[in-house]
């Protein structure tokens, strides 16, 4: 019997979800993706989902949050539409232990997305920041919980089309989007080359 997700609030946007169900890999990315226009954490609705049953490979993405959060508690904020915003369910069959080396997996990944759906070339600032130029392209976060239904929610954050007046004052020099460095891309086809480079990565990782 398939999966069915819980009622959610907000409830997914159906045109949005539309818009990205493409992106999905298949594998152990096979979804299901439920896209919004706002909530306050992909992170928090894919937790939810996560204890509800979820299958691994179930993705979360949004055009904004409210409350989007990087390492050590920081908020990642970012304009309505301007960022692939995305959370990953994982069921890694592995020791809790190593769950932590999933960010540096992640960020691999985005390391060689934004290389082949944008042509820029970024760098892993171990464990989870995407650089370009010592400038914050991405961010990854890592959230396991252990139990009976054991899950890794894998957040990935890529600043994609800001522009320089639109950073908060303390990230103005420190971040950079895609648009400013001259890589105009549509979100779809990054967000399927991250997909596709992070489950050939996860494979890899478990086998």
């Amino acid at each position: 019997m398939g999966w069915t997700a819980p009622p959610l609030d907000p409830a997914p946007d159906s045109a949005l979800t539309g818009r990205f169900a493409g992106c999905l890999p298949g594998g152990r990315f096979g979804g299901p993706l439920l896209a919004f226009t706002a909530v306050e954490s992909t992170q928090a609705v894919c937790r939810r989902l996560a204890e509800a049953g979820a299958p691994e490979g179930t993705v979360v993405l949004a055009d904004y949050q409210g409350a989007g959060r990087g390492q050590r508690g920081r908020v990642w904020t970012a304009p309505p539409g301007s960022s692939v915003l995305v959370s990953c369910l994982l069921r890694p069959p592995l020791p809790a232990g190593r769950w932590p080396e999933l960010s540096t997996v992640a960020a691999a990944a985005v390391v060689e997305a934004v290389e082949a759906a944008a042509g820029v070339r970024a760098r892993v600032k171990s464990p989870n920041d995407v650089l370009v130029a010592d400038k914050k392209l991405a961010g990854v976060l890592a959230e396991g919980v252990v139990g009976p239904g054991p899950f890794v929610i894998l957040g990935i954050g890529i600043n994609v089309a800001q522009r320089r007046e639109e950073w908060p004052h303390d990230l103005v020099g420190r971040a950079v989007s895609l648009a400013e460095l001259a890589a105009e891309v549509r979100r779809e086809a990054l967000l399927a080359a991250v997909l596709g480079r992070l489950a050939a990565r996860y494979d890899t990782f478990l086998n």
